[in-house]
């Protein structure tokens, strides 16, 4: 999931940011290689969504209107 930011720009909160410690997590829980690309990929396509809409990127200041 790399993007145009740099990693000292990305913020703790920034989706990118949660979505490596979230895969993360999915390979540690054992669960398919299939399911892990599959939550990849729709992580990949939320983020390039808000990017294009120009929504924030921040977990804490996404809300319902968002998405």
């Amino acid at each position: 999931m790399t993007s145009a930011k740099t990693t000292a720009k990305l913020a703790i909160d920034d989706i990118e940011t949660l979505s490596v410690s979230f895969l993360r997590h999915l390979r540690a829980e054992n669960l398919s290689p299939n399911t892990v690309d599959s939550y990849q990929e729709s992580l990949k396509q939320f983020l390039e969504f808000l990017v294009s809409s120009g929504m924030p990127q921040e977990s804490g200041k996404i809300t319902r209107e968002h998405v």
